[in-house]
C-alpha cells in the first residue's frame, strides 16, 4: 500500500545506530523503492543539525520495543514537533499525554497515524 503522496511524501530520516535485531526492518527499508530515506547509522549528528532536523520534521517517530527513557521524544517535544511512539511505560513517563501511542507491531495503525 502506498500513501498516494508520490514525490510529495516526506523523507524518512533515520538517526542513530541500528538497534539490536533490527536487520529485517532495515533490509525492508533498504529494498523499498518508494521510500525516500536519509540515514545516519553510526556517527552522531552535531546538536545544531539535530535541532534543525527536529524543527523541520513533520513528526518524531519512535517505533520501539524497549526504551530506557526516550530522549528523542523529549527533544522533539521541547521543539514542538508532534510525536508518534510505542506504547511503553518509559515513553509514557516521558511524554505524558502529548504523543500518540501505538503498539510497535500495529503497522496499519502507524500508517494511519503518519498519514493523519
Amino acid at each position: 500500500m502506498t500513501s498516494g503522496l508520490g514525490p510529495e511524501a516526506p523523507m524518512l530520516v533515520l538517526v542513530g545506530a541500528r538497534g539490536w535485531e533490527s536487520e529485517n526492518v532495515f533490509d525492508m527499508l533498504d529494498r523499498c523503492r518508494r521510500c525516500r530515506i536519509r540515514s545516519s547509522s553510526t556517527n552522531p549528528w552535531p546538536d545544531i543539525e539535530m535541532v534543525r532536523l527536529l524543527r523541520g520534521a513533520r513528526a518524531v517517530l519512535l517505533p520501539s520495543f524497549a526504551e530506557g527513557f526516550g530522549f528523542p521524544l523529549l527533544e522533539g517535544m521541547a521543539l514542538g514537533t508532534p510525536a508518534l511512539c510505542s506504547d511503553l511505560p518509559a515513553l509514557r513517563d516521558t511524554g505524558g499525554t502529548v504523543p500518540e501511542y501505538l503498539h510497535p507491531l500495529d503497522g496499519m495503525g502507524w500508517r494511519q497515524a503518519i498519514l493523519d
